[in-house]
């Protein structure tokens, strides 16, 4: 029994389920329900239909239907607890269930408190049962196996009955106990189980209709939850918002959750902002906002007739026709468009772009977003596969940065990447934002990457008319154009249509000159031209820009010739030469054709010479000649002339393989191997390449191969000069002065020349050591004539004889010597010496009478200068040079023996003298050294005779080499002084001659004598006692020496 607050009512349950109400104090029954009568009586908690154990319990339901307790929610309002566990609050009146359809759920049987504020209290107690022990652990603790297997049997708790046989059969057992009492037949003894009970007591409280509706949101009891929403006038949009964020998203779940919500800007949200976890999902959430954001909803915003709800259009969508009627018939399809289109321009009719409102604007931003990623969704496609590869392959987490992700950013990562599919289909799908940076875009693939890979992405030109012209890229479209994309809707919303692109030029500015959808011909050529360079400059991938400008070649994009060919010799260098790794395209470029040249050779060896021209210079040679004509042969020619200028070896192989009889040749023109070969031989500056020189004559054609040309003659012509050429040569390399081929070709013109290489050639003959024998001197005459004869024509044969002469006279050889008189007139009148065996029988010229004076003379001279003292063996070779000329040579030698050893220096002096005089002066005779000499022989005899030899020196300072000798005394001194103070009077007189000068107002003696004496009395510290005695022998030794100054023969 319980009171009710107020004290007028007391609720009573009873034993059989019934529950009455009684007038307090008067106890008069006021009303009464039975069990059967009581709404939710049967009610079971539907958790127990879950569990096994509580699911045996329900075959005995009948239990659970009475009521437990009662108590009060108010003074009209009960609490009913049932066995069940049922708490329910109810009317008095009805007892209809106040808390909604479904009652609250505690363990069975609980108490119930009367309400305190706006609560109560409810103690419940949840019984558990220990888990059994296994019977290993059984047998461990003691008990018996019969005792077990018993209690196993015999438990009535056990989840399953015992058979009809199993209860016959412990019946029979315990009447045998019963009679026999014997322990066999004794009952299973029970095993003790343990009873684990939870008591809690649980607070009711009452709520708003909003807080328990929250509340049953937030418990997922979303059915209930709805019902409330219904019974108190709630926004159901709640439970469908919890239910659409709970679940994942589908078709099922946009049919079951989202298209129940009304909220206009929380379902545009939700399809702008979600990205679903597969393809079809994603793409029916994108098209169920388009048809909540189109001209229907626009409308109806304007005419404020939405109250904010997401309006669906009133007709179906096309696309969203079953696919049986799309089957139905084109006819029937071709109207089903009309219609559509018709409604269209009768909805758009209606709709003023210039006033829409804020909200109008916002759907409209909205739908444009939505079909953005409505196209990118269908673009992602197309990269993953199609649909069906898109259904496995679809992330959504990469579209969901995707899709709002900057278009030309995203195409720019895809060429860093090296996808060319997805790049292809953005610049096929999206072209209008892309194809204006398609160049730009294509720089960032990287440089490593083949241009064969991403051909069909490259610019390609063709012939339009009389000009090149861009192919424009094919360009496609999702679907057609919507309503809000025109530029007057777009104009009101004040959307950019682009996204920004200033990241692609920020790194190097001068692509903006790229950044052009329809780019000429020359920003394409420029554009080939400035990639290729980058490949090769960044990751010096030549094989790539050369497969780019080929491929751009094909394309016919013009004026990357030059480049092609570069980029060839580059790609020879770099895989195949292998010379200069480090050399770089725009190195290439800056080098000369034949720099190039070099570079392709530098490292070929001998071995591999000949392939190595096949294979690397003549393919370069064809490059160079289809950029300009006659290049190739100019180019060759240069090389192998500069090759020619170190060794011959290299040019020889070429020419070896350039030969009339080879079936590949290297120079295949005639004419320009016979050039080149001439050229390369004559510009050889080495003097021992002469085997090298006649290998190379061998290669060349003879006369009559071949047709001949208007150079032909003359290039057979240049190679008979050439032989010429090298039969000098060959003379001077036989006598041991080796000589380049260019030195005779020099001078072959030249007499000073000419005559300069007779001689020298001559004069090494006459040096070497030990001497040459008479044939040698012959042969090298003869060699002499046949040079003269056939190069050196510009000397006389006269002038050979005469240089053969000299030569033989200055070899330092008494038997030259006397060799050379043969072949000399020695007199004019008298006999010459007879010509040994040697000479006799070859037609031999002797040098004339007049130029063998002069040779023999010249002999002698340098033979009397190369001599250090008269007793030098030259002094003899000086004589036997004089005593070949019959008419100085007695006298000579007359006067030689008549005066003794040492004054032979006065006869030579004479002899020189005559040869002065009979020449008229114009061979002088150097006889400084003889007038030193015999200057230092009379100085301490004849005082007079060393002044006057001395004051015979052509040089007044050559007088110094004979003081210098002298030992230091007054006489040397004063001879010193007297010579200069000569010397200067005499050049001072010619200058002071008509001039009155106090100097020379006075007698030039008297000033003369008084200078010198003060000043040798100065120097050789004289006593003044004897300066007038040193006076008056300078007097006279000055007039004495004045006089034979004046004297004609004081020479």
């Amino acid at each position: 029994m319980s009171l009710s607050p107020d004290g007028a009512l007391l609720a009573v349950i009873h034993f059989s389920g019934r529950l009455s109400l009684w007038d307090v104090p008067s106890l008069k029954q006021r009303a009464t329900w039975s069990q059967d009568q009581q709404p939710g009586f049967d009610e079971i908690n539907p958790e127990w239909k879950t569990s096994l154990e509580r699911r045996k319990k329900i075959k005995d339901k009948e239990q659970y239907y009475p009521l437990e307790d009662v108590s009060w929610w108010s003074d009209v309002v009960l609490i009913l607890a049932r066995c069940s566990g049922s708490v329910t609050v109810s009317s008095v009146r009805t007892l209809r269930n106040l808390l909604g359809k479904s009652c609250e759920w505690f363990e069975p049987s609980p108490r119930v408190t009367a309400a305190h504020e706006v609560g109560f209290l409810s103690l419940e107690c949840e019984v558990k049962l220990a888990q059994k022990r296994g019977r290993l652990e059984s047998n461990l603790s003691g008990g018996a196996s019969d005792d077990e297997e018993g209690d196993d049997g015999g438990d009535s708790d056990s989840d399953e009955e015992s058979s009809a046989k199993a209860r016959y059969f412990g019946y029979v057992k315990q009447g045998l106990y019963y009679v026999t009492e014997m322990e066999r037949f004794a009952p299973p003894r029970k095993r003790p189980r343990t009873v684990m009970k939870n008591y809690r007591l649980v607070s009711l409280r009452s709520t708003t209709p909003e807080e328990l509706y929250q509340r049953k949101i937030d418990n997922e009891e979303y059915g209930e939850a709805l019902s409330l929403a219904q019974a108190y006038n709630l926004d159901s949009d709640l439970v469908y918002q919890r239910q659409w964020r709970k679940s994942t998203v589908s078709i099922a779940s946009i049919q079951d959750y989202l298209s129940k919500i009304c909220k206009r800007s929380w379902v545009l949200h939700e399809c702008v902002e979600r990205v679903p976890e597969n393809v079809d999902a994603t793409k029916e959430l994108l098209q169920y906002g388009l048809k909540g954001t189109d001209l229907e909803a626009l409308i109806a915003i304007g005419n404020r007739e939405d109250g904010g709800r997401f309006i669906m259009p009133g007709d179906v969508d096309l696309d969203d026709l079953p696919y049986e009627d799309i089957l139905s018939g084109d006819e029937e399809l071709e109207m089903k468009k009309e219609r559509e289109n018709k409604k269209r321009l009768e909805l758009l009719a209606k709709v003023d772009f210039s006033r829409l409102t804020l909200e109008q604007k916002e759907l409209c931003r909205s739908r444009l977003k939505l079909l953005s990623y409505l196209d990118r969704l269908e673009t992602y496609e197309e990269i993953l596969g199609g649909p069906h590869a898109a259904e496995q392959k679809y992330d959504a987490e990469f579209f969901k940065k995707f899709r709002s992700q900057n278009i030309v950013l995203s195409a720019r990562n895809y060429a860093r990447e090296s996808n060319v599919q997805a790049l292809d289909i953005l610049f096929t799908y999206h072209g209008a934002e892309l194809l204006q940076h398609r160049l730009a875009i294509l720089h960032n693939f990287p440089e490593t990457t083949s241009p064969h890979e991403y051909t069909t992405l490259l610019p390609e030109a063709r012939t339009d008319g009389d000009e090149l012209a861009l192919i424009p890229w094919d360009e496609e479209r999702h679907r057609e154009m919507d309503w809000c994309e025109v530029e007057e809707c777009r104009a009101m919303l004040e959307q950019n249509l682009f996204d920004d692109d200033s990241f692609l030029y920020e790194e190097t500015t001068d692509r903006l000159r790229f950044r052009t959808a329809t780019p000429s011909i020359e920003l394409l050529t420029d554009w080939y031209q400035t990639r290729a360079m980058d490949i090769d400059s960044c990751s010096r991938q030549v094989d790539c820009a050369l497969s780019l400008v080929r491929l751009a070649k094909e394309r016919e994009i013009p004026g990357l010739e030059i480049l092609c060919d570069d980029l060839v010799t580059m790609e020879t260098l770099v895989y195949e030469t292998s010379c200069e790794l480090s050399l770089t395209l725009k190195d290439l470029q800056h080098l000369s054709d034949i720099d190039k040249l070099r570079l392709l050779m530098k490292n070929s060896s001998m071995e591999r010479y000949v392939k190595d021209s096949f294979q690397w210079m003549v393919p370069f040679l064809h490059r160079c000649e289809g950029q300009k004509e006659g290049a190739a042969k100019s180019l060759l020619r240069e090389f192998l002339v500069s090759l020619a200028q170190q060794d011959l070896k290299l040019p020889l192989i070429v020419f070896q393989h350039s030969k009339p009889d080879c079936q590949q040749k290297i120079i295949g023109d005639p004419d320009q191997l016979m050039a080149v070969a001439l050229e390369s031989i004559y510009s050889s500056e080495r003097d021992d390449q002469l085997s090298l020189c006649y290998d190379i004559l061998e290669c060349l054609p003879q006369r009559g191969y071949g047709q001949d040309t208007a150079i032909t003659a003359s290039l057979h012509d240049q190679v008979d000069k050439l032989e010429k050429h090298l039969s000098v040569v060959e003379i001077l390399e036989k006598h041991g002065l080796q000589k380049p081929i260019s030195y005779v070709k020099n001078s072959q013109t030249s007499e000073e020349e000419a005559h300069q290489l007779m001689v020298k050639l001559c004069r090494h003959t006459g040096r070497k050591n030990p001497p040459v024998s008479e044939t040698v001197w012959t042969a090298l005459l003869r060699d002499l004539l046949d040079m003269q004869k056939n190069v050196y024509t510009c000397l006389k044969p006269e002038t050979c004889h005469q240089v053969f002469v000299e030569s033989l006279l200055c070899s330092s050889r008494v038997e030259n010597v006397r060799l050379a008189g043969q072949l000399m007139h020695c007199s004019k009148v008298s006999q010459d010496v007879p010509v040994s065996l040697s000479f006799r029988g070859k037609g031999l010229l002797k040098v004339g009478y007049d130029n063998s004076l002069e040779l023999v003379l010249a002999a002698a001279r340098e033979y009397f200068n190369s001599s250090t003292t008269l007793t030098d063996p030259c002094m003899g070779l000086a004589r036997v040079c004089l005593r070949l000329i019959n008419g100085i040579s007695q006298d000579v030698y007359s006067s030689y023996k008549d005066v003794p050893q040492e004054n032979f220096a006065e006869v030579l002096l004479r002899t020189g003298k005559l040869a002065e005089a009979k020449t008229e002066g114009k061979t002088l005779f150097p006889a400084t050294e003889v007038l030193l000499q015999l200057a230092n022989d009379a100085f301490p005899r004849d005082m007079m005779l060393a002044l006057s030899y001395l004051l015979a020196l052509p040089q007044v300072l050559d007088a110094n080499r004979c003081f210098e000798k002298q030992c230091h005394s007054a006489l040397s001194l004063q001879l010193a002084a007297y010579y200069y103070s000569l010397q200067i009077y005499s050049r001072l007189i010619p200058c002071f001659k008509n001039k009155n000068h106090a100097l020379y107002q006075c007698e030039c003696e008297s000033v003369f004598v008084g200078i010198l004496t003060r000043s040798i009395m100065v120097a050789a510290n004289v006593p003044p006692l004897y300066g007038k005695v040193l006076s008056k022998d300078i007097e006279i030794f000055h007039s004495t020496i004045y006089l034979r100054l004046q004297s004609p023969s004081s020479h």
